[in-house]
């Protein structure tokens, strides 16, 4: 009963009627055929040929049963018989439309195959407003009448959120691909080619949605009714549908419109026992009940929808759309053609109809029509997509996003020691706190380097939204490094020049901070009732380890993945690039000891220095030619980290330095201790004991080889690697935001260095986390530090994309 045969010269499909459309789909596939069938790889072919079959090539090839030659089946008596044009005609006829289960067990169809040239499908799921979603249902209608039949577009209209809809449109299209772009962009108003919404492929089994990838629905708990249209809908139908679907809660109902037309119109009405040729359009309205409770509200919500269908569409309804409630229902399904279905029902087989009710899926988004916008109505105004407002919001800010970093950039917040970290959460308080944002200063007492001179102090904003949702979290250090010297700009007068500001912070990160705040202040701007919640933080210390910043907040539980599900982390890895994590990081404190004496004796004493300075030398002589042969497979950023890698961080040995204001000489001394601070970062391939041993090893190296030579070593930290899978949610997100907005893919990456999402993911527990925000991450730290204002725009827009799909909520089923 699922057997398949086909014959590629002849282009005749043989098919047992127990296959599904995937699997029929799957062997065509790569004999570059296509059926004229459905766009739903889970329904079975006996049913939905028996009842008509609409397609995605409908208007060019007809119906399904247009397309069928013969039928295969066991009759009542349990004669084995073969129907078409010329054998059982009366039988054949019956079954092009007939409804299924009605004259027998279909065994086998055959069916007529045609050739394709390649074919664009065309996806677009847009959130809108009502008047926005009346100007599309107006304008669709009257475009899809006057398109070429090598297009089919189906339109869905749900609600969404509190008063938005959601639009969705799905077609496939033959023909120039830039010319069918060039429409899509006029219709909706893009300044940019629509090319992500468009997927070339040579067959229909290509572009079907798999069965897996919606919810299952019995006949139960199924709600639906049908209505054919003749003609384009008037501004009243239109406002009166949109209106009702407005009235209703978001999981009432959904309306799905389908053109018919084209190749099915061409055939007369009483040629196969389908009717319904005569008309343009087949609206089907759909609620799913997964919860008894809501059982009455959407029959409501169908109810009034029908008797808003029912005045303006012609008589009849589909039969693949079953409506329990008709009363008449043999004449809706089947019109003047019931007489003779009933004639063909004799000989002992049952006098009555028999329904067998058929579950088709919703519509999925797939596109337009392609033709002119010169030919619809030109009284019509298509406003812009939520997408496009949302961009726009963010161009609007652009000159206020440049004016927050300069702002950012002259409060001075240096690390160490820690200057100014209370004066630049209160700015940010009095910012956030305008845009609803509820506020928590938290001061990290007893961390790292906090002190009443030198307070540790942390801001955490949260907006939460309209009804219940998850949070995204973006997280920016507002500390930054010492200055140092080779400035040609003041390093925190946040100067503008050639599409830049500059200043220490500029790039590492006050300009993502900046972002994150614009992203989510236009967010909420043009999607006020977005589910969830949005947090903003600017925490300490990142640059000396993150202890009175993300470390203290996430021990006290600000990142559970309870409370927080999705963290971005603006730091500069490149607007194009999602960082996946770090490598890891073991600092340690080495000391080395002599004797101290009179300098213009120094063979009385023991230099500390020089005892030192063999250690640097075994370094270079042993390990970091050793460290140059250790490579990651980690995506590490630039090419030279993809190695293994020691810094001397600092060196200090002898007398301690003198305040600034002492005009005298140091004393003449041998020193007699002196301390290296190492930064070694090591791979995911590493071992930390292993790290660990190799300094060990230098140091004990030097021992063998020098009298008198004593050493201490003091851990100072260690951080592990840390990597976030890409199938994560927010890796996901973010990468599809950023082809939206870019127009590429991203480039996945690891730091060099660490950052705050060690803390994350280590004290947090959660594992939801990246890294992304403007800036190029080479300028991080150097003078003359800088970051693009469009950088700064862009990534702005891929971070409100990213809430855009997070936080707004899904059209309900």
């Amino acid at each position: 009963m699922r057997e398949i045969k086909v014959d590629p010269a002849a282009r005749r499909l043989r098919v047992g009627s127990g296959a599904r459309l995937d699997i029929i789909y799957n062997a065509i596939n790569p004999l570059g055929l296509s059926l004229a069938g459905g766009t739903f790889g889970g329904v079975g072919i006996a049913g939905h040929t028996l009842g008509g079959g609409f397609g995605a090539r409908c208007r060019a090839d007809g119906l399904l049963i247009d397309n069928l030659l013969a039928v295969d089946l066991i009759t009542a008596d349990g004669s084995k018989v073969t129907a078409s044009a010329t054998q059982n005609s009366d039988l054949f006829w019956a079954c092009r439309g007939g409804g299924g289960g009605q004259f027998g067990l279909v065994t086998s169809f055959t069916f007529a195959l045609q050739k394709r040239a390649p074919t664009h499908r065309i996806a677009i799921i847009e959130p809108a407003n009502i008047q926005r979603t009346a100007e599309i249902l107006f304008l669709w209608h009257h475009w899809t009448l006057n398109s070429p039949r090598h297009l089919t577009t189906h339109l869905q209209i749900g609600r969404r959120g509190k008063n938005g809809f959601l639009i969705s449109l799905k077609g496939l299209a033959e023909g120039n691909r830039n010319d069918l772009m060039e429409e899509l962009r006029l219709l909706l108003r893009r300044d940019a080619p629509v090319h992500d919404n468009l997927v070339t492929s040579n067959s229909t089994g290509d572009l079907i949605k798999q069965p897996h990838e919606g919810k299952s629905t019995t006949q139960a708990n199924l709600l639906t009714h049908s209505h054919f249209l003749k003609g384009a809908l008037s501004e009243q139908a239109v406002a009166d549908i949109i209106t009702a679907i407005q009235r209703h809660p978001n999981e009432a109902m959904t309306v799905n419109f389908e053109p018919i037309g084209g190749a099915v119109s061409d055939i007369d009405a009483k040629a196969t026992a389908f009717p319904h040729r005569n008309v343009d359009f087949v609206v089907h309205v759909q609620a799913d009940v997964h919860q008894p409770q809501y059982m009455g509200m959407k029959q409501a919500a169908l109810d009034e929808m029908r008797s808003i269908l029912t005045p303006i569409a012609t008589e009849g309804v589909y039969a693949n759309y079953p409506d329990l409630t008709l009363e008449n229902w043999g004449h809706a399904y089947w019109g003047e053609n019931l007489s003779r279905l009933k004639r063909i029902k004799q000989n002992g087989t049952p006098t009555t109809i028999l329904i067998t009710l058929i579950r088709l899926p919703r519509l999925e988004p797939k596109g337009f029509p392609f033709h002119s916008l010169s030919e619809i109505n030109e009284g019509i105004t298509v406003t812009d997509t939520m997408a496009d407002r949302l961009s726009r919001a963010i161009d609007q800010r652009k000159s206020e996003l440049v004016t927050l970093t300069q702002e950012l950039i002259r409060i001075p917040t240096l690390n160490p020691p820690g200057d100014n970290y209370l004066e630049i959460c209160e700015y940010l308080k009095d910012r956030l706190e305008k845009s609803g944002f509820k506020i928590e200063l938290v001061r990290a007492f007893g961390s790292p380097g906090d002190s009443d001179q030198y307070p540790r102090w942390n801001i955490v904003a949260r907006k939460e939204g309209a009804r219940a949702g998850e949070c995204v979290h973006f997280n920016s250090h507002t500390d930054v490094v010492e200055v140092g010297r080779g400035w040609t700009f003041d390093p925190f007068g946040g100067d503008v020049r050639d599409g830049k500001v500059y200043g220490r912070g500029a790039c590492d990160m006050k300009g993502g901070l900046a972002a994150s705040i614009i992203a989510a202040e236009a967010f909420i701007e043009v999607y006020p009732d977005f589910a969830g919640a949005i947090e903003i933080s600017g925490t300490a210390d990142e640059e000396s380890g993150g202890f009175g910043g993300v470390a203290y907040l996430a021990e006290k539980g600000f990142f559970t993945p309870e409370r927080v599900q999705h963290v971005i982390i603006p730091e500069p890895l490149n607007k194009d690039r999602i960082c996946l994590g770090h490598r890891g990081v073991w600092w340690a404190e080495i000391e080395t000891f002599g004797e101290i004496a009179h300098g213009s004796m120094p063979f009385l004493g023991d230099c500390a220095v020089r005892h030192m300075g063999a250690v640097v030398q075994e370094m270079e002589d042993t390990l970091y030619p050793a460290l140059a042969q250790k490579r990651t497979d980690m995506p590490v950023v630039p090419d030279g980290a993809k190695q293994s890698t020691l810094n001397i961080n600092s060196m200090h040995g002898g007398q301690a330095e003198q305040a600034a204001d002492y005009t005298g000489l140091p004393s003449p001394v041998v020193p007699d201790s002196c301390r290296m601070v190492i930064d070694r970062r090591f791979l995911i391939e590493e071992d930390i004991d292993a790290v660990q041993e190799e300094i060990t090893s230098v140091l004990e190296t030097v021992k063998s080889a020098r009298d008198n030579f004593s050493y201490d070593m003091r851990e100072m930290h260690r951080v592990l690697p840390t990597m976030t899978e890409k199938s994560s949610p927010v890796v996901q997100t973010v990468a599809r935001a950023i082809k939206d907005v870019l127009g590429k893919e991203p480039e996945y990456v690891v730091s060099p260095g660490t950052y705050d999402q060690k803390h994350i993911d280590r004290i947090g527990k959660l594992k939801n986390c990246i890294a992304y925000g403007p800036g190029i991450l080479d300028l991080a730290h150097k003078p003359d530090e800088y970051v693009g204002i469009d950088d700064m725009v862009d990534s702005a827009k891929v971070m409100a994309r990213t809430l855009v799909e997070l936080l707004v909520e899904p059209l309900g089923d």
